[in-house]
């Protein structure tokens, strides 16, 4: 493969030419132009890989998103898919135990609901109070 070279004037510190010439053999490059040819390829790579690498991120950003959403919505059908059948088997409980439909309706409602629950929790804190030694107020 013949590539074609072009000679140009390079400007370095010294440093970095004796760092340069230290390693070259090292390295296992013949002269300082074959050392400079593969370090700018290096450099130019490594930015160009940073490039993709970030533009792959923002990739699987973008698709991770995307997929969280539709798991969100899957469970959001699920869970109303759930709401339903527990509200077909209140009903067909209701049914069996031939409670009327006002009463079911009753049993359901926030009201109900939170007024049993206060008394629930007042029983139970009577019942702890009751079963230990200490004296409890309310």
């Amino acid at each position: 493969m013949n590539q074609r070279i072009e000679k140009i004037t390079v400007s370095l510190p010294v440093e970095t030419l004796r760092l340069a010439d230290e390693n070259r053999e090292r390295l296992g490059f013949q002269n300082r132009s074959e050392l400079i040819d593969a370090s700018i390829r290096e450099f130019v790579s490594r930015d160009i890989l940073r490039q993709f690498s970030g533009e792959l991120a923002e990739l699987y950003g973008k698709i991770e998103r995307s997929e969280m959403k539709d798991l969100e919505e899957h469970l959001s059908k699920l869970s109303y898919k759930i709401a339903v059948e527990l509200a077909q088997v209140n009903l067909l409980l209701a049914s069996l135990l031939e409670i009327p439909y006002d009463e079911t309706q009753k049993l359901r409602s926030s009201k109900f609901l939170a007024k049993r629950m206060s008394l629930v929790s007042s029983r139970s804190l009577s019942f702890s109070c009751w079963s230990s030694s200490s004296s409890c107020t309310s």
